[in-house]
């Protein structure tokens, strides 16, 4: 049947897709999508021809008997991974990029949109359009190439404002509400070759009022590969500001990423030193080493972090690595416990890329962090943590190795009184936790976490 323009837009910019569990059968699916791509097409065609062939094909591709077993094998695998490794994964070469994602920092960059939904016609912008892209505008192609039928992995590569080749600008064809027409939306992209200014470290950073100088607070949402150089180049700008008494790293909800991310981090606070004890699958115990940063990238005053129940992995190990040293002490509640770390393989089809788990590691003085977390020093009621890594099905055992620290390392900074001068601040736990560091002569560092119990 015939519909009009406002049903047509309407239909391909709702929702079509049922997160689980799945109720609608796959014939009904096909029948709605084929009924919402049919009707939407004839609207698409001046500026998009290729749209309703490009949307069939990939909703319903036609395959040889033996490419659907493939596909069928493929979706198989990916469920049977991360049943038997709670953090593994599976993914076709195509997708390969949603594994490694978190290590490479891609919330980091400049993006097209936030949160969004698939559609029949393609995808629905919820959340943090880039300008002029707007709430509920329908994203029917980027660069040319069309959304319909795109995974939320291959539409989340579309979605990074990143320069391909000598490409300067990027036009995103969208319907938006009942305009009459498609717009077609013009993106410069940033130079690649511009130098950012060197005070630019690219950190969420807060300054607060603390006694006669300042704190400056170091939000970090995860640990990208580049932390350690961008903390260092922000630490050669504070060496200079004699008011700043001490640093702040915010931790809360930071669930990880990149281990060597964690390692340069750790190194602006503890240069070079010995920072964990990693256990492979073959018995074989190898000892991780901070790195060294850049001339004036050290910061040697007070330092503490908030953590709490969301803060995992590679944001534990540069939490933990602090509070093991003496360097400062941790503020919140229990953290995660993901003491364990993941690598990469092509798989011997050559059809897809393996996330799997392959090494445990322990805190700097030994003490288990898998399935376990740290226990801050100073506690405040945080939101607690839905889930733990001990309550994840298929998550390693608990494992606790060697005293790896060089005694002659461990040194504290202490936090100076404040006076009662805090603040203000944009979150209230923030100064909650300042007026505990400096409410009374710092006696707060210690040899390592205290252990919590497994659970």
């Amino acid at each position: 049947a015939h519909l009009s323009r406002a049903r047509a837009t309407a239909l391909a910019s709702e929702s079509i897709f049922e997160d689980s569990p799945v109720h609608r059968p796959a014939r009904r699916l096909a029948s709605e999508l084929g009924k919402r791509i049919g009707g939407f097409s004839p609207l698409v065609a001046p500026k998009l021809d290729s749209f309703q062939a490009v949307a069939a094909q990939r909703f319903v591709p036609n395959l040889s008997q033996q490419q659907w077993a493939n596909v069928v094998l493929a979706a198989g695998v990916r469920a049977y991974v991360s049943l038997v490794d709670a953090h593994g994964a599976w993914a076709p070469l195509d997708e390969e990029w949603s594994l490694y994602s978190a290590e490479l920092a891609a919330e980091s960059g400049p993006r097209l949109w936030g949160n969004i939904e698939r559609t029949a016609a393609g995808l629905r912008v919820l959340e943090d359009p880039a300008p002029p892209l707007e709430k509920r505008d329908l994203v029917l192609s980027v660069a040319g190439i069309v959304t319909a039928g795109l995974s939320l992995e291959q539409l989340e590569q579309l979605s990074q404002l990143e320069p391909v080749g000598k490409e300067t600008n990027r036009k995103v064809l969208v319907a938006r509400g009942t305009a009459p027409d498609l717009l077609e939306l013009d993106f410069q992209l940033p130079d690649q070759d511009a130098e950012s200014p060197e005070s630019d470290s690219g950190l969420n950073i807060e300054r607060v009022r603390y006694g006669a100088g300042t704190v400056l607070v170091v939000a970090l949402s995860e640990i990208a590969e580049d932390l350690g150089d961008r903390l260092a180049a922000f630490i050669q700008t504070v060496q200079v500001d004699g008011s700043v008494q001490g640093v702040v790293l915010d931790l809360r909800g930071n669930g990880g990423g990149s281990a060597d991310g964690a390692a340069g981090a750790i190194g602006v606070f503890l240069p070079g030193v010995a920072s964990f004890s990693l256990l492979h699958r073959s018995g074989n115990i190898e000892i991780d080493h901070a790195l060294v940063p850049a001339e004036g990238g050290y910061w040697p005053g007070p330092v503490a972090v908030l953590v709490d129940g969301l803060t995992a992995s590679a944001a534990e190990m540069l939490a933990g690595a602090i509070l093991a040293y003496g360097r400062g002490p941790l503020i919140g509640t229990r953290t995660f416990g993901k003491g364990c770390v993941q690598e990469y393989f092509d798989d011997s089809a050559g059809a897809g890329v393996l996330r799997l788990t392959t090494m445990l590691f322990a805190l700097p003085d030994g003490s288990a962090l898998q399935r376990v977390g740290m226990e801050p020093q100073i506690w405040l009621p945080f939101p607690a943590a839905e889930e733990r890594e001990g309550a994840l099905p298929g998550t390693p055992p608990s494992w606790g190795g060697p005293d790896v620290r060089t005694p002659a390392l461990i040194s504290h900074a202490p936090w100076p009184r404040h006076g009662a001068r805090v603040g203000p601040c944009r979150d209230r736990w923030l100064c909650a936790a300042l007026r505990r560091l400096g409410a009374s002569p710092s006696r707060i560092a210690g040899s390592g976490p205290r252990r919590a119990a497994a659970r």
